[in-house]
């Protein structure tokens, strides 16, 4: 509010008071200040955080000590109407890794203002066959004044799309229009890296034999590969392969560049590890 005399000079140092007179039962609304003195522009204000209950709330601001007439302000908190998409879709990231942004929803009435205090669920939608560890935090929220809900999406321990589904509902248990909200985001399977190799030789003429890998980074496709073309191989979990070497391979006496291959989304070849194969 703004205070001045008669002849619209700002008054300074005046004492205003704030306060809410009615909110539905169980709102929770607030205000930041409920009392303050006018400031050089004879400026008083206080701000206000709508409450979580839809109907009317009235906040009245009083001038004590003076003949000046009480001001109130009416505010309207809607019924939700429409669920929409604010920001976070089309994310991608590390396999295993949370993505950088939220993902974020926005709840309005049927004037296309903001809503506060609907509950908003998230969910994970669709993932790759066999992916495990993706997850939403939180699963629940409630729209703040500005109506956004938001959640932070792990994306699962495989590469591949992932989607993540918000609804949201009406008091009357209504879905609101646009509900479910689908998001998409991409997780890239992460470059794997070699360890060791066991055995780390053979003699030339021998038999074919298993190669067993360990590093990190391996996934149930990832491929052992042999002077770069790919082998037999055998997911034994995320830090060890084994993959079948024939007699061919190891027929004359030199080295073989051994790595390991993850296919995109991501991933990409490992650093390379020498096999020897010895003279007889």
């Amino acid at each position: 509010v703004t205070v001045t005399d008669a002849f619209n000079n700002a008054i300074e140092g005046l004492g205003v008071t704030f306060a809410i007179t009615q909110q539905p039962s169980g709102a929770g609304a607030s205000l930041s200040v409920t009392a303050a003195n006018t400031a050089t522009h004879g400026v008083a204000c206080t701000q206000l955080t709508g409450g979580d209950r839809v109907g009317e709330y009235i906040e009245v601001v009083d001038f004590p000590g003076t003949s000046l007439s009480s001001i109130s302000f009416t505010s309207t908190v809607s019924q939700p109407a429409s669920i929409s998409k604010t920001s976070g879709e089309n994310q991608e990231g590390a396999a295993g890794a949370a993505l950088a942004n939220p993902l974020v929803v926005t709840v309005r009435d049927v004037s296309q203002l903001a809503v506060a205090g609907v509950t908003v669920q998230f969910a994970i939608g669709t993932q790759p066959a066999g992916a495990s560890g993706a997850a939403v935090n939180p699963a629940t929220c409630k729209t703040g004044v500005s109506g956004q809900c938001q959640t932070a999406l792990t994306l699962g321990n495989l590469g591949g799309a992932y989607t993540v589904l918000a609804t949201a509902s009406d008091a009357g248990g209504n879905a609101l229009s646009g509900s479910p909200i689908v998001f998409q985001a991409t997780a890239l399977n992460n470059l794997p890296t070699l360890a060791s190799l066991s055995p780390s030789s053979v003699t030339a003429g021998d038999p074919g034999f298993t190669l067993t890998v360990t590093g990190t980074n391996f996934i149930s496709s990832s491929v052992v590969r042999w002077n770069g073309s790919d082998r037999a191989t055998t997911f034994a979990g995320s830090t060890q392969l084994s993959a079948m070497i024939p007699a061919s391979d190891i027929a004359a006496p030199g080295t073989a560049q051994v790595t390991v291959f993850s296919p995109a989304p991501g991933g990409g070849s490992s650093n390379a590890l020498t096999f020897t194969i010895r003279r007889t």
